[in-house]
């Protein structure tokens, strides 16, 4: 069988690997001043950065709710 990563509708994994987290998930540098000039606030700058990860780990967008706690721990930092 196909693994989820590879259908048509990714989903993220509820565990990752911490190597795949930094790899997938950390922002750039030129991710990182998007986000800075474009959000307000801590929370803002958080949610930017989810988004635009996660849209570009998956390919489409996902409710933030269904962000893991993974994936926002390795932003926050």
């Amino acid at each position: 069988m196909t693994s989820i990563s590879r259908t048509a509708y990714p989903m993220l994994s509820r565990a990752i690997a911490t190597d795949e987290l930094l790899a997938r998930y950390a922002l750039s540098p030129k991710e990182r001043s998007f986000v800075t000039k474009n959000a307000r606030g801590s929370r803002g700058r958080l949610m930017l950065a989810a988004m635009l990860k996660t849209r570009q780990a998956l390919g489409y967008f996902i409710s933030l709710n269904q962000v893991t706690y993974q994936v926002i721990e390795t932003l926050a930092s």
